[in-house]
């Protein structure tokens, strides 16, 4: 006869954003969190953190949780360690060798050349955006400049039209400070697409 599960009353992204906190990632479910809610409603900014922070889906969640209560203790930081996704731990030891932040250009510039920019126009099932080590280590126009902007990259490479819109804005705005004469044209939503759309990258 199959071994009955322990029932487990907390929600499974309960049990993972708690599980990020006592594993030491609290900072960075922080984090996510505030750039992500910038722009989405508090269900899709907690999916986008949890998929980013290498959620692996519901029942392993539930698994842990049960795991955790029928040993009557929450597992060990050796065992938490030892759960980690390797594509996910090798992603995580390339950020932390960074410095914390560049200045606002390079981060940018970094951002806007990057080839994860073009992911979610290119795939087919519209998955999130998952970034990995080499994304970080061995892009095409170099290595990230700082643990900032991975982070917005990470969040920025969902939301690319966004992006590139907030950057002709921005161009503009700081044309008509300067004073130049140059005129900028507005860039429709349809338009970034299909720039986005004939982007092709070696990765």
């Amino acid at each position: 006869m199959p071994r009955r599960r322990t029932r487990v009353n907390k929600s499974y992204r309960r049990i993972f954003r708690d599980r990020m906190f006592l594993s030491g990632r609290g900072g960075e479910w922080s984090r996510l969190m505030r750039d992500n809610m910038a722009t989405m409603c508090l269900e899709d900014a907690t999916k986008a953190t949890m998929a980013a922070m290498g959620f692996e889906g519901k029942e392993k969640e539930l698994e842990l949780e049960a795991t955790a209560q029928e040993g009557g203790a929450d597992p060990s930081l050796e065992e938490r360690e030892s759960l980690r996704n390797p594509k996910l731990a090798a992603f995580e030891d390339a950020v932390a060798g960074l410095p914390d932040r560049a200045s606002i250009s390079v981060e940018t510039d970094w951002i806007r050349a990057h080839p994860a920019m073009s992911r979610m126009s290119r795939s087919s099932d519209k998955k999130p955006v998952i970034l990995t080590a080499a994304d970080v280590l061995r892009p095409p126009h170099g290595k990230a400049p700082s643990k900032s902007a991975v982070r917005s990259l990470q969040h920025w490479a969902n939301y690319p039209a966004k992006f590139f819109e907030k950057m002709a804005t921005d161009d503009k705005k700081k044309q008509k400070a300067e004073g130049g004469e140059v005129q900028v044209e507005d860039v429709g939503i349809e338009e970034i697409r299909r720039l986005l759309e004939s982007l092709t990258w070696k990765e």
